[in-house]
């Protein structure tokens, strides 16, 4: 629902532009096939990074509930160094150089954990899921688009037809 209210708004912010305002002569108006391709050509775009984020975020959040690693996404991940949690992008500890501080960082720093067939089974599980959500996604968005632009003629098919 809020997915549709904010592709709502978009798309007229986004119509709003194309269509000129005001009555004025038939010859003036933007070709409706020029707004509608365009319109979804913004739509698609739009929905090609956010289905990304979708799937990244959903990863992030299973593997958090389930307090796995992450596996490797190399668009956010980094090489990890060897006292670096595997997962964690960026993450870099710097010990200071005395002697003391150097120690007490080797005996508390947590080896990390090996790879498991538990742990695999359950990445190629998430990986499935989100493959399946995004299939989901993109079932819906063709009726999406179809709503939205079916709304937004709506008033000027009228307007049309008060013209003839």
């Amino acid at each position: 629902m809020l997915l549709h209210t904010f592709l709502g708004r978009e798309f007229y912010d986004e119509y709003g532009k194309l269509v000129s305002k005001g009555k004025k002569k038939a010859s003036l108006f933007v070709p409706v096939d020029h707004v509608v391709a365009a319109l979804l050509g913004f739509i698609i775009d739009w929905d090609r990074l956010n289905l990304r984020l979708i799937i990244k975020l959903e990863m992030a959040m299973r593997a958090k509930k389930s307090h796995t690693l992450l596996p490797l996404l190399p668009e956010t991940t980094s090489p990890t160094q060897a006292g670096e949690p595997l997962g964690i992008p960026g993450t870099s500890t710097t010990v200071p150089s005395t002697s003391a501080a150097s120690t007490a960082f080797s005996t508390t720093a947590a080896p990390r954990p090996l790879l498991t067939q538990a742990m695999l089974f359950k990445m190629g599980h998430l990986a499935q899921s989100a493959d399946v959500r995004a299939s989901r996604v993109e079932a819906s968005i063709p009726g999406l688009i179809e709503r939205v632009i079916s709304s937004s003629l709506a008033p000027i098919q009228a307007e049309l037809r008060e013209h003839r």
